[in-house]
């Protein structure tokens, strides 16, 4: 991806680490740790950090949008969001994500 100067642009694309999803996932505390250091570079670099949350009222109750499964877990350094993107299974057909 470039930026209109021709520069090439980096970000860190996160998804799908919402309360709901990743509840009692394998290695959760090591995931989210890593994940934490690698926002802490991207900021300190000037990276953007993309957040995406599923949304899906078909699959699972708990990724119903704004319920507390469908939050980002707390133990991610999130609170300073430079964007933050929903999906659901429609629009994951039609795109990359």
């Amino acid at each position: 991806m470039t930026n209109e100067n021709g520069k090439k642009r980096t970000a860190v694309l996160t998804v799908d680490m919402q309360n709901g999803v990743i509840g009692n996932a394998y290695k959760k505390d090591l995931v989210i740790a890593n994940i934490n250091i690698l926002i802490e570079r991207a900021r300190a670099n000037e990276v953007s950090v993309i957040w995406v949350q599923h949304s899906d009222e078909n699959l699972k109750e708990n990724t119903k949008e704004n319920t507390n499964g469908w939050q980002l877990t707390s133990d991610l350094k999130h609170e300073a969001m430079n964007y933050r993107f929903k999906r659901n299974s429609e629009i994951r057909l039609k795109t990359l994500i």
